[in-house]
């Protein structure tokens, strides 16, 4: 039986080769850089691989929406509003199996779905009989309640597991197609990139080396198990680099007076469960958080504090949103709002937009411009890239902070090893893959797709076909419970919120 395996290494770049031979070298040989996303977020990237599609056609901005009092919601699949490639792949009855992808569940098709780490722990596989069928363990996921280096143990200690049950699942040899996205290439670099980058010697860089080298020899048993008729894929979602600081958006807003600050208005970093009890550490808080060492130290302590006495602790000031024109809601979407009460909305957007773009290494768009399709209203009016500096939220009380940071960018990687692949193509995009795959494996392509095939990366006899895409109505499946603590947490240790 001829397979298509996709391994999903979340974050991966060409900077992680020299500490992963295997995947070097099949990526000189047979690889590409692959551009993720605008902008590179994990949410909307793994959305728009599933689709083909940019967020305007699949309407997935973030890991999180927010309802008209900010308080936020953890998406899942039912917020995918679009027709995926592995839908169509099961359509023309080939089995398929998916580990940790996220937006899979609730479920759109028949085939067999493991859960991914954006589900919380009480959400089982699908079918729910899947792992006693087939006699594996379902995946489990980290924490992060502990310090760096404990964390990274503990991420070692899942993968490990997460990795046993995929080889175990290839062994059963039912499926066409199968995927399995490795997150913790991703993890690792929120919390070690600067340490592994800047060659330190410290204990986090030995054990994110060892991490690395753990995936590594993952990807060459995958390789060796496959068959000769077998076509393995290496993808990454988006990549890493290092800003030489953070910009702050709801300061900068602060700053040319389009956002209002007061200390009893909205905080956006409270947790969406949170009862109002939080104390904000203010300055001292601001310092910490400059302090990475002692960071690290803190957060362990503060996390049991806050899981036992019920309080949150922030940071950020209050914003009044009632004198407020524009504004940042979220943490990860890098996006400019305009506040529903101002007349010209357009205008003031544009205004911010040419503001934005004279400041050094800050690049912004209009998000009518950067995006099409039935859900662009629900993307920001603005949206903000960072060439030198990180985007984050605010407000917090600086602009510009000239404290290092390892953050996402937009370049990741792509490696095709088996019979179907010729030379790798000299460009690529994310959005390029469902339809890819859906031509490699005789599918029709939807027309509304973003993407294009990479026809010439193949060797296939056959000839494009398209279709036109039909009206997409969610899984009425309501498998999960809102709010997702534990989802939550991962999210926020992870810095996403």
């Amino acid at each position: 039986m001829d397979r298509t395996v996709v391994i999903g290494l979340d974050g991966f770049h060409k900077d992680l080769l020299p500490y992963t031979p295997t995947i070097q070298d099949r990526y000189l040989k047979n690889g590409t850089e692959l551009e993720s996303t605008s902008p590179p977020v994990t949410a909307p990237a793994w959305a728009s691989f599933q689709t083909g599609k940019t967020q305007g056609k699949h309407g997935i901005y973030d890991f999180v929406t927010f309802d008209e009092n900010f308080e936020r919601t953890i998406l899942d699949g039912r917020s995918l509003r679009s027709m995926t490639f592995y839908e169509s792949l099961a359509q023309t009855g080939l089995k398929c199996y998916l580990q940790n992808l996220p937006f899979a569940l609730p479920p759109r098709l028949e085939g067999d779905i493991m859960p991914s780490w954006l589900d919380d722990d009480d959400v089982g596989p699908h079918p729910s009989d899947l792992a006693s069928e087939l006699d594996v363990d379902p995946p489990i996921y980290p924490e992060f309640d502990g310090n760096r280096e404990e964390n990274i143990s503990e991420m070692s200690a899942c993968f490990a597991r997460n990795r046993d049950l995929f080889l175990s699942i290839m062994e059963h040899r039912v499926h066409d197609f199968l995927f399995h996205l490795v997150s913790v290439t991703d993890w690792l670099q929120h919390i070690a990139y600067l340490d592994l980058i800047d060659g330190r010697e410290t204990a986090i860089t030995e054990a994110a080396t060892g991490l690395l080298r753990d995936v590594d020899e993952y990807v060459a048993i995958l390789e060796n198990r496959l068959d000769e008729t077998d076509n393995l894929i290496l993808i990454s979602d988006h990549g890493f680099k290092r800003y030489e600081g953070s910009i702050y958006i709801n300061d900068w807003l602060a700053e040319e007076d389009y956002l209002k600050r007061d200390s009893s208005g909205i905080h956006l970093s409270v947790k969406s469960d949170n009862s109002g009890s939080s104390i904000n550490a203010g300055t001292i808080g601001r310092w910490i958080r400059h302090n990475p060492v002692v960071h690290d130290l803190i957060r362990p302590a503060k996390q049991l504090v806050e899981h036992i006495i019920g309080v949150e602790f922030i940071t950020d000031t209050g914003v009044d949103m009632s004198r407020t024109r524009a504004y940042c809601r979220s943490k990860d979407e890098h996006a400019i709002r305009i506040a529903d009460n101002v007349d010209d909305r357009e205008g003031l957007a544009i205004e911010i937009q040419n503001q934005l773009n004279q400041l050094e290494g800050i690049s912004a768009t209009l998000g009518s411009d950067l995006y099409e399709g039935p859900y662009v209203d629900a993307a920001g009016d603005v949206i903000v890239s960072g060439l030198t500096h990180h985007p984050q939220r605010g407000p917090v009380g600086e602009v510009f902070s000239p404290i290092p940071i390892a953050h996402h960018s937009k370049t990741g990687i792509l490696v095709g090893l088996g019979p179907a692949f010729t030379l790798p193509p000299t460009e690529a995009r994310l959005i390029d893959i469902a339809p890819t795959l859906l031509y490699l494996n005789r599918c029709a392509i939807p027309r509304d797709c973003d993407g294009e095939a990479l026809v010439d990366w193949l060797w296939a006899d056959h000839d494009l076909s398209y279709h036109d895409s039909t009206e997409w109505t969610p899984p009425s499946n309501d498998s999960s419970n809102n709010p997702r603590d534990i989802v939550e947490n991962r999210l926020e240790q992870l810095g996403y919120l």
